[in-house]
């Protein structure tokens, strides 16, 4: 009882003279929290009468965000700081520690007293405040329903995240003697870890051609980032699992974790203090042993980052990047020698610890540069990959990924697209077990990347061995036959294409309808099919799609475009259609191309009445070509062909443009090169939107409608290959490649 009672007059002693922090603690969370809510619910209160039931519900929502305010970090930072350099400083002076060392006090119970202010003080106010929000809140009429537990869980997960920041502070105060080097180190346990985070990623990019940040590697990145780091974890939990008025987002696991964390630290910081000698007050570190550590911890990164920055200032010279390490690791040793022994006269004190600094510093930037490690050379055997995965850079970026997403905002609700990362997605879906030629493709790309890192085209490979690993790489291929056969292998294989097209794996009853458009026209209404026929022709696409061979798609362009439109995506579309929502355009996403070569599909569609336009001189009024100079591209010349003849000869030759973007594979060499063409054609848009693409009343005479029909114009490519050698002389066409 005696111990108890001193401790509390300790802690009421130490109170005494750290009034202002208590202020500090007060008025951060009432001018934070506190008068923020206040005036937010006033206003609210202000203006509800004018609210509907939906805008009310809104704004009640958002009053109740308030109770989880991110921006608390801040304050929570600033007051761990505060409370843990207020409350030891007397460390750092020696008169002040031969007093408070002298008091008849247990160093036990003198710890304990302050270091138990630094954390019930601001942890009781934060908690007031909190109470006084939820009050608030509430007040405004938001039922306690609406807030559940919201407090409680905010206030748990703050309130580990401070205990932790300050403990890490307190520990930072023990292995120093002066305040200013205190506040350093305090910088350095915070943001330590995410400095060496970003640093590995910069050295890995800088040095291996086929480096990828994803699988391991990523994981390796992030968790130093997010988890060596107190303020770096706190925001990434924060962000990635944001707790919402229903208690969603909260993870026990992760505050026991904290706590724990904060109390080895409070250990370790109380060791420290026990051990503390009294001399070491005003001196730089008060342990000499942790001096050299440190400082090679420091000293050797920082080498690297000032060799990766002079070697990306002069296209990675290797002297370059040797001088720069060898500034970084010197300058950097000089400065922490200068704070160790506050004397400008140590710069060059412990020279051995600044050899072997430098010498590592060295180490790292020159295996880096001739890749000691293997890195690049490295490529999986076929016998220990079990599937892979395989991203173009370069292909089918048109391809829409994720799905309808609901939301409610500011009183109105409606659905939008959530758009979902195309690499991501064929990482997950993509299961390629030919592992013999993965991992040929994988040999040829680290054969290339070791002799040049350049190449003509760029893929991200996956592998998932046997052992359970994902290993990442990312190859630049060599423009080789050889190589060209290995990568149409494997774009050809169905496994590849049903990880990369979403509706290969769509079924026939998730299909509400199906819409096609040619030409920048149709797709407004679907095309009138029964449900067998819509079963068949999504079949018939699907085996058309997984057969198209690679020497197809190089000479072939989409003749149309087609959406097998998802029930889901059907429900959005109307719902958005009854709310009067015009600006999300659910109804353009999910188009695929329709090739020539497509016998299935244009069968089934023909089949079921659907014809197809052909751009001839029968629906073609004009054809504008625009001529530009090479060096400038500036306008020279414009020549319009409007007889029958002229476009006759053209039209074999006319790509769409927009249809042309969607062949990643087709041979751009071949297209006439400093020219635009302006297509005008007509087309009877109604028969379009009925779905009968191109047809006409047969009992008209095609000529007499043709000039009462609307026009439209579309922008177009001329394949030169595709003409007569004497038509592409006419007309002064000529391919890129003999440009």
């Amino acid at each position: 009882m005696t111990s108890k009672n001193l401790c509390f007059k300790i802690m009421l002693e130490d109170l005494k003279r750290r009034v202002w922090v208590i202020a500090w603690s007060i008025l951060s969370v009432v001018f934070w929290l506190a008068v923020p809510a206040a005036l937010e619910c006033n206003n609210f209160q202000r203006h509800e009468a004018s609210y509907d039931a939906l805008k009310r519900l809104e704004q009640l929502r958002s009053l109740v965000d308030m109770l989880h305010s991110n921006g608390i970090i801040l304050v929570l930072v600033i007051s761990a700081i505060l409370w843990a350099t207020s409350g030891f400083h007397y460390l750092h002076n020696r008169k002040k520690t031969d007093f408070y060392h002298s008091l008849p006090v247990k160093r036990r119970s003198l710890f304990l007293a302050v270091f138990a202010n630094g954390i019930l003080v601001p942890m009781i106010c934060y908690i007031l405040a909190e109470a006084f929000v939820a009050a608030v809140v509430m007040r405004a009429g938001a039922g306690a329903d609406l807030i559940g537990t919201l407090p409680i869980k905010s206030v748990l997960l703050n309130g580990v995240y401070y205990c932790l920041f300050y403990s890490v502070t307190v520990l930072a105060m023990m292995m120093t003697g002066n305040i200013v080097v205190a506040l350093l180190g305090t910088a350095v346990f915070f943001f330590y870890s995410p400095a060496l985070s970003g640093l590995y990623h910069w050295y890995c990019e800088t040095s291996f051609s086929t480096y990828c940040l994803a699988g391991e590697q990523e994981k390796f990145v992030e968790g130093l980032m997010h988890y060596g780091s107190p303020v770096c974890s706190y925001i990434y939990e924060v962000m990635a699992h944001d707790i919402d008025m229903n208690g969603g987002g909260f993870r026990p696991v992760v505050v026991l974790a904290v706590l724990a964390a904060a109390a080895a630290v409070a250990a370790v910081s109380y060791a420290l203090y026990r051990i503390r000698p009294s001399e070491a007050a005003g001196k730089a570190m008060a342990f000499d042993r942790t001096k050299g550590i440190i400082k090679i911890l420091i000293t050797v990164p920082m080498g690297v980052a000032f060799g990766l920055f002079f070697g990306d200032l002069t296209d990675h010279s290797l002297a370059w990047e040797i001088f720069g390490t060898v500034c970084g690791a010197v300058l950097t040793h000089c400065l922490m020698e200068i704070i160790y022994h506050f004397d400008f006269r140590k710069l060059f004190a412990r020279r051995y610890c600044l050899v072997a600094s430098t010498c590592a510093a060295l180490i790292l930037t020159a295996a880096g540069y001739y890749d000691l490690y293997g890195y690049d050379s490295w490529y999986p055997k076929a016998d220990r990959i079990r599937e892979a995965a395989v991203y173009d850079y370069g292909g089918e970026y048109w391809i829409t990924y994720g799905s309808p997403q609901f939301v409610e905002s500011a009183g109105n609700s409606f659905y939008t697209w959530g758009y979902g990362s195309g690499q991501n997605w064929r990482m997950d879906n993509m299961k390629l077990t030919d592992t013999y030629l993965v991992s040929e493709l994988a040999r040829k790309g680290a054969q290339n990347a070791k002799a040049s890192g350049y190449g003509a085209g760029s893929l991200i490979m996956c592998f998932r061995m046997d052992n359970g690993k994902e290993i990442y790489r990312r190859y630049e291929l060599p423009d080789t036959p050889e190589t060209r056969e290995l990568t149409d292998a494997v774009f050809e294989s169905a496994e590849y294409k049903r990880g990369i097209y979403p509706v290969l794996s769509q079924q026939p009853d998730e299909t509400a309808d199906v819409y096609f458009r040619q030409y920048d026209s149709g797709g407004k209404t679907p095309l009138a099919l029964e449900n067998e026929q819509k079963s068949a022709l999504l079949l018939a696409y699907q085996k058309d799609l997984e057969e198209m061979t690679m020497a197809e798609k190089r000479e072939e362009i989409p003749i149309g475009t087609i959406q097998f439109r998802t029930k889901e995506m059907d429900k959005a579309i109307r719902y958005n259609a009854e709310k009067n929502i015009k600006y999300e355009n659910l109804d353009e996403r999910c188009y695929y191309p329709l090739y020539p070569s497509f016998d299935r599909t244009i069968g089934v569609m023909e089949n079921a009445g659907v014809r197809f336009m052909e751009m001839d001189e029968s629906t073609i009024e004009s054809i504008r070509i625009e001529r530009y100079d090479g060096e400038d591209y500036s306008l020279n010349d414009i020549d319009v062909y409007e007889d029958p003849e002229d476009i006759r000869a053209l039209v074999p030759g006319l790509c769409f443009g927009d249809y042309l973007n969607m062949n990643s594979q087709f041979d751009w060499r071949s297209l006439a090169g400093d020219v635009d063409v302006r297509v005008t054609y007509r087309i009877p848009l109604d028969e379009m939107d009925s779905g009968l693409v191109g047809m006409l009343d047969p009992d008209i005479p095609q000529e007499e409608l043709f000039d009462a029909l609307p026009t439209r114009n579309i922008e177009c490519l001329i394949n030169v290959d595709a003409l007569d050698p004497d038509v592409a002389e006419k007309y002064g066409l000529k391919a890129r490649r003999e440009e």
